[in-house]
């Protein structure tokens, strides 16, 4: 847990992941095993939205990613 509190085997948690790991990618292979899953926006249709709604887009490479050898 993000406090420290140790995760309880029994007890039941609510998690949110995009839907790429949601289904298993990355290795995240118990995740595509959830089966009472609730689907609120896919990915995709988030990121359309957001582009219609800022109307112009205007990317630019803003130095946050860093390459490691």
């Amino acid at each position: 847990m993000q406090d420290g509190t140790p995760v309880e085997l029994n007890q039941t948690y609510t998690i949110t992941v995009n839907n790429y790991m949601a289904g298993g990618g990355d290795g995240y292979t118990v995740l595509a095993g959830i089966t009472n899953r609730t689907i609120d926006v896919v990915d995709l249709d988030a990121l359309v939205n957001y582009i219609k709604a800022k109307v112009e887009v205007n990317p630019q490479i803003e130095g946050r990613v860093t390459k490691l050898n």
